[in-house]
């Protein structure tokens, strides 16, 4: 691995001079400029040329002579006419981690041709989108006597994008990878599990996806072309299907294929035998659809509950991974938890030589460099994207009582320790990091437990606005993650105000390219752009917390905005024992008057939970005090329940028993926006099968008309404890005609 093998030699951004490196992001390892007041244009005649046969190569240079803008000059001796891209070695097809993508770009003063040297192909895209950006939009190289060459100081620079919660647009996937090309990141990470498996899987598993909407679900012919796509780009696609934990999407193969769970909950995978094939199953499904060398198996958040033990976590995660070496030769990758959970048990389900650990929480890189895994880091407080107090650059500009955090731009060596920074085994044992985008907040109850704030998006009519809603979100900030990551340079090398401005033209520079990227000088997040709520929608908190005062102090609850330093109105007071509901950001305070008058105060909530879900949370809080403290003036929260929708506790799963008819589930009484009925799930075919949380009605259209249609559940049910219910629904059409869907209560077989 390179780590800042070259040196900067001119002080990118120190100088007034306007040139090219105003413009590179990243900054290219080493850059000499001789006339840096010099400029060159692109003549109307420019071209490439290549003898390279590769068709990464050769495509590129299609998009890119598309992309840079040429002048109506002549020839001349100030014009550059050609670009020569020469590539070393000519075979590599894929993209790879041990890739060597080092290029160099020269520009004589002397001659009218610039010069690509390239290792591989892929070097060679990372050699033309550099040239790219030299060239400004009015066909204009700023510098002449132009020497680079550049390598990344971090061979894995990724993206995690959760699919699996809320499905991403083919349009928001294709606009992702190509801003992961133009800003030299290397991995997309899709999460393509949880709730549901977002992947079709005809010939083996047709009821993972049938009871979705063909939008809600990846065809086996938009995987090979979204992939193809990356390839070309020099982007690997890492797939994830998460187990043993976050797999309630697994649920129709509980019907049809005996497929069982461990836990009440129906989230964590048993490790039965006729289980643990069914998933080897699905991961051969996973290994043909997706060449990546670097297979993802999850492995988050898996605790002990039910009848799942770490024993049989472990027993899944060790299983699917040695079937994913020695059947496929493939490299499984985890989170953390597969090799720290539980703590004292390390490497508990990693396997030490194998496992490459993605580490998001509780456990840092320093610790599973030192056990000798390959690590990338994820840590959450730095590189997740719902974090609403992260900022790329934090400024004066945010005002005076902001609180926001710098992220996303960050030195992951800074998590080894000093002794591992200068052991070079050690640091190629890191091999980079990904910034993440979850879709927690797009996941309505009851597909996810947790009610999403923003779930109402959720709807496929409501795609569009999806695509810039997280689209929004990921870049630009994902941009200097990635920049971070081929080459760091601390505060004292590029100041704040330089990776703002370097950072805004590229990200000017990605919006122009078509990339769905967040607009210089505006906010965005789930549900506005530059101060605009998408669809005119302010869309407010799902929160529900109850709080209760269990300390010997009257409490006043005030309002509190995210990221703010700032207090808002009181809203209630608390007296002892008494509770109060609050809906949104908050703060407690109180007077302690014993000896001596101290304001106590306890954390802001959102601040208190740590990322954007607080935003969805119902649940009661105990408000505590620790008198034994001597001067403490803090308040405390306790959490005394779910964090979950309450009414998660209804879990019907329903089966198609009628030939040759779709059946659709739909939501009764609903509360969509427009009053339309959401349709729940949609039964395609004999056999499928179909998880439903909501009060719901079972229709047959055809041709736009209801031609058959079950009770109301909670009709059939009887009373009001069908929100409670826990069965299995099989649903018949007597004769396989009349207008009457029967249903019939089997139980869980």
């Amino acid at each position: 691995m390179l780590l800042l093998l070259f040196t900067i030699l001119c002080t990118v951004g120190r100088s007034s001079t306007i040139d090219v490196t105003s413009q590179l992001f990243p900054v290219p390892q080493f850059i000499t400029i001789d006339h840096p007041t010099a400029t060159r244009s692109l003549s109307a005649s420019f071209a490439f040329e290549t003898s390279s046969k590769n068709e990464v190569v050769l495509k590129a240079i299609t998009r890119y002579t598309n992309i840079i803008q040429k002048t109506n000059q002549k020839k001349s001796s100030n014009t550059i006419d050609t670009l020569v891209v020469t590539v070393a070695d000519d075979t590599p097809t894929m993209p790879t981690l041990e890739l060597d993508v080092s290029y160099a770009l020269r520009i004589d003063t002397d001659t009218s041709t610039a010069i690509i040297t390239a290792s591989t192909p892929f070097g060679a895209l990372y050699g033309i989108e550099t040239f790219s950006q030299m060239v400004n939009p009015d066909g204009v190289l700023l510098g002449d006597g132009i020497a680079i060459k550049d390598a990344p100081s971090f061979r894995h620079r990724g993206l995690t994008i959760d699919v699996g919660r809320r499905i991403a647009p083919i349009d928001l996937v294709n606009s992702i990878i190509d801003g992961l090309s133009y800003s030299k990141m290397n991995v997309l990470h899709m999460s393509l599990s949880g709730p549901t498996v977002r992947v079709e899987m005809p010939n083996v598993f047709p009821e993972l996806t049938a009871w979705l909407e063909p939008s809600q679900y990846y065809t086996q012919l938009q995987i090979q072309t979204f992939v193809e796509r990356a390839r070309l780009r020099g982007v690997i696609i890492v797939p994830e299907i998460d187990i043993p934990a976050h797999a309630s999407g697994f649920f129709p193969l509980t019907e049809t294929r005996a497929l069982q769970f461990c836990d009440a909950d129906r989230t964590t995978l048993n490790n039965d035998p006729n289980t643990l094939t069914l998933v080897l199953d699905v991961f051969d499904e996973i290994v043909k659809l997706f060449p990546s060398q670097i297979i993802h198996i999850g492995g988050d958040e898996a605790l002990p509950k039910g009848n799942c033990t770490f024993q049989s976590i472990h027993d899944v995660e060790i299983q699917v991974q040695k079937y994913l070496i020695d059947t496929h030769s493939r490299t499984p990758m985890g989170w953390n938890e597969v090799f720290s959970s539980p703590q004292g048990g390390e490497p508990n389900g990693a396997i030490k030589g194998k496992t490459i650990l993605q580490n998001w929480k509780g456990t840092g890189d320093a610790d599973t460099v030192a056990a000798g895994f390959v690590s990338v880091d994820s840590q959450y407080k730095k590189l997740y994207e719902n974090e609403q107090c992260c900022r790329v650059h934090p400024s004066k500009a945010d005002g005076p009582t902001a609180l926001f955090t710098q992220c996303f731009w960050t030195d992951v060596t800074q998590s080894l320790t000093a002794k591992q920074r200068n052991n070079p085994t050690a640091l190629h044992m890191l091999a980079g990091g990904e910034v993440a985008m979850w879709s927690d907040e797009y996941c309505p109850s009851p597909l996810c437990a947790i009610n999403g704030t923003y779930g109402w998006m959720s709807d496929p009519k409501y795609d569009t606005t999806y695509v810039q809603s997280f689209g929004k979100q990921v870049f630009p900030n994902a941009a200097a993650t990635g920049a971070s990551l081929w080459n760091f340079l601390n505060d004292t090398a590029l100041p704040g105000d330089v990776l703002a401005s370097l950072l805004d033209k590229h990200n000017n520079r990605m919006i122009a390219r078509g990339v769905v990227s967040c607009p210089v000088g505006c906010h965005c997040d789930w549900g506005e752009s530059c101060g605009i709520h998408y669809l005119g929608r302010d869309t407010k908190p799902n929160l529900n917390a109850v709080l209760v005062n269990k300390t010997p102090f009257d409490i006043k609850v005030k309002r509190k905005s995210p990221c703010n330093r700032t207090t808002g109105e009181q809203i209630a007071l608390i007296a002892k024992g008494e509770n109060f509901t609050v809906t949104d950001d908050f703060i407690v305070e109180a007077i302690q008057k014993w000896s001596k008058p101290m304001v106590l105060v306890g954390d802001p909530f959102d601040l208190w939970v740590g990322d954007s879900t607080w935003m969805d949370i119902e649940a009661t809080f105990h408000i505590t005090y620790d008198e034994s403290i001597p001067y403490n003036d803090y308040l405390g929260y306790e959490q005394v329940d779910s964090s979950a929708a309450k009414e998660k506790t209804m879990y019907v799963i329903l089966k198609s028993e009628i030939m040759n008819e779709e059946i659709y589930i739909k939501e009764k009484h609903s509360n969509s926006i427009d009053g339309s009925s959401l349709t729940l799930c949609h039964l395609k075919m004999f056999g499928s099968t179909c998880l439903v949380r909501k009060n719901f009605v079972g229709e047959i259209i055809n041709s736009g008309s209801v031609i058959a249609s079950s009770d109301t559940f909670s009709t059939w049910w009887g009373d009001n404890s069908y929100n409670q219910a826990n069965t299995t629904m099989v649903l018949t059409r007597k004769g396989g005609q009349g207008s009457y869907i029967t249903m019939t209560n089997v139980g869980f077989q």
